[in-house]
């Protein structure tokens, strides 16, 4: 009959044990233990596999050497051997159960009968009598119970302990020096500043305090043309006549008519000031050019002055106005400019108002120019302003420094208690530093251990706990102390039981 051999491996258990056995088509099948490990030492575990070789309609044996198997295998009569060679010489047989036969001797019933409690006195431990009396039971029991009402007291009282540890404040002056060139913030008082820009612009008016002089009347006079040659000359209205300076005054003719044929022949014809003004009040013979083609053969001249134009004062900005205004606009323009630097930075952070100053004029219009007259003058301006800025994070994180490297032993500080106020007004110097005095404080509590604490109290009556911890222990006040239940007098034995609070 064909023999199967399935070594086992240390891993392997009952499922993959069957697996391996269901791929099998041999009638004989040899299990083999690993040497070391043990696998498939349990009785359920060879029943199934003796159960399911049997469905397959084959033998199974077993070759190991551990002592619990081989122990099972006779019990469930499975063919067990200690090593493979004699396994598969032998012929396998399933193992007999040896039924227990009971061959009575002859003489057995003629000897006496057994004594059973003797027996059973003799093969068991004989307490003494003294254990078995009900005084010393009692005793053992009440000892027993005491002996767990102990416990339970010692386990049971929970004590809460509320501590005020002592607080003080700490406080700082230094002096501080900032500057664009300084990169990063250190213990010596140095920071670094950035430089932030604003654009803003305004309006706005102002009386003006100055005049001019404006034209108000015409001057009016005559012109005299002579005529050059032999034709009469049509002369129109509107012809201009002139003086012959480099900024000559125009005068228009104000009738048509003619000069007479004939050299030498003259005509009149009142003229008006080409512009209102006094400028057009002109001695006689100061007009003597006549404008046009027309003036190569007539002659001009005023025989007599011209008179009549007139001037008038009247309100003008003048360019004090200007500066006065720019001035007064510039500096509530900074203001501004102020405002809105400190609404876009964070809280805490410190503007040198002392360096804001205008870098650029984007816009300046005024209305109107200066010299026109008007009772008004009014101004658009729009500025570009530059200013130097600390940022907070860089000023608590300097005097955190500070303040720590004069911390007093014994104490840590509170959080969000520091508190920076600025001693002086920042000055800022030729060289882009800005130097200025600050004052820093913050509050310190002392530190206390919770197992120093404990130590100090444990087990010891209520009062005396109090007593003590606050003669110990840097805190203010008289410590909290509750007990559970209310009416235990003393903390706890167990340092577990007592519970430490503050006063947060």
């Amino acid at each position: 009959m064909k023999t199967q051999i399935l070594t086992l491996d240390a891993h392997d258990d009952y499922i993959s044990a069957r697996d391996k056995i269901s791929w099998t088509q041999a009638g004989r099948i040899i299990l083999v233990w690993p040497e070391h490990g043990q696998v498939l030492n349990r009785y359920l575990d060879l029943v199934l596999l003796s159960r399911h070789t049997s469905r397959l309609g084959a033998q199974l044996a077993l070759v190991t050497r551990d002592n619990q198997v081989q122990h099972h295998a006779r019990q469930l009569n499975i063919p067990v051997f200690n090593n493979l060679a004699v396994a598969q010489r032998s012929k396998w047989r399933p193992g007999q159960r040896l039924r227990s036969r009971i061959h009575l001797h002859p003489n057995t019933q003629n000897r006496p009968a057994l004594n059973f409690e003797k027996l059973h006195a003799e093969t068991h431990f004989q307490r003494p009598e003294w254990t078995q009396l009900l005084l010393f039971r009692s005793i053992v029991f009440t000892l027993g119970v005491l002996a767990i009402l102990a416990l339970a007291l010692f386990l049971l009282p929970e004590a809460r302990i509320i501590i005020y540890p002592h607080t003080q404040v700490q406080a700082v002056n230094l002096t501080v020096n900032a500057s664009p060139n300084i990169k990063s913030v250190n213990i010596a008082g140095n920071l670094p500043a950035q430089y932030r820009t604003i654009i803003v612009e305004g309006r706005a008016v102002l009386p003006v305090s100055g005049s001019t002089r404006v034209a108000q009347n015409y001057a009016t006079g005559n012109i005299l043309l002579t005529n050059l040659n032999d034709q009469s000359l049509a002369i129109t209205e509107g012809m201009v006549v002139r003086t012959g300076d480099a900024d000559p005054v125009r005068f228009i003719i104000t009738e048509s008519g003619e000069v007479p044929a004939g050299v030498g022949e003259t005509a009149s014809f009142p003229i008006r000031a080409l512009h209102p003004g006094s400028a057009g009040n002109l001695p006689a013979g100061k007009l003597n050019v006549i404008e046009g083609a027309i003036g190569i053969n007539l002659v001009a001249i005023n025989q007599v002055p011209t008179n009549g134009g007139s001037d008038i004062t009247v309100p003008a900005p003048s360019a004090a106005d200007q500066d006065r205004l720019y001035e007064i606009l510039e500096k509530t323009l900074l203001e501004s400019a102020l405002d809105q630097l400190q609404a876009q930075s964070s809280d805490g952070d410190l503007i040198i108002k002392n360096g804001l100053e205008p870098t650029q004029v984007i816009e300046k219009t005024f209305d109107p120019p200066a010299v026109l007259p008007a009772e008004e003058i009014r101004l658009l301006l729009r500025l570009e302003f530059q200013a130097p800025v600390i940022i907070s994070q860089d000023l608590r994180t300097l005097a955190d420094a500070v303040l720590d490297a004069n911390l007093e032993v014994g104490y840590y500080p509170v959080e969000n208690t520091l508190e920076i106020s600025h001693l002086s007004t920042p000055q800022v110097h030729k060289d882009n530093l800005i130097t200025w005095k600050l004052n820093a404080e913050r509050s310190l509590e002392a530190h206390v251990s919770e197992a120093q604490l404990i130590s100090l109290v444990i087990g010891l009556p209520l009062e005396y706990a109090r007593e003590r911890l606050a003669a110990a222990l840097p805190i203010d006040g008289q410590p909290q102390i509750s007990i559970t239940p209310e009416w235990w007098s003393r903390l706890p034995y167990l340092p577990f039981r007592i519970h430490i609070g503050s006063n947060e």
